[in-house]
């Protein structure tokens, strides 16, 4: 979603398909800072703006990845605690006996709601 917000020529990862990102993915994951670090990240994922300095080593850095390996833990925590809770739920929560397909539809709603690129819902959050 970063890489098309930043201008990338990519398809909306929503309804993007397994095969189309394969195809995409080489346009925009190799676009890499110049930052001289051992495992230089991604523009698309560590960036917020594609106006990179006059060397290509820095960006104005998005609030979700800080290095393209590892989240920003104060931007992201509380989705990764939201989804664990909601996933846990799909099975503990309710009836006793609960079928694999339930369970699978529940994890998910839990996922879309929680691990997606789009806003969590507010009914969940109040």
């Amino acid at each position: 979603a970063n890489a098309l917000h930043l201008g990338y020529n990519v398809s909306n990862p929503l309804v993007a398909s397994r095969k189309t990102f394969e195809v995409e993915g080489e346009k925009f994951l190799f676009d890499r800072l110049n930052d001289g670090g051992k495992f230089s990240p991604s523009i698309p994922m560590v960036c917020a703006t594609r106006q990179l300095t006059h060397d290509g080593g820095k960006c104005d850095r998005n609030i979700l990845w800080m290095d393209g390996m590892h989240v920003c833990p104060e931007t992201m925590t509380a989705r990764y605690g939201a989804s664990i809770a909601c996933l846990l739920g799909c099975v503990y929560n309710g009836e006793s006996e609960k079928n694999d397909d339930s369970i699978r539809e529940c994890e998910k709603e839990c996922n879309d709601q929680f691990m997606s690129v789009m806003p969590a819902d507010e009914a969940w959050i109040s």
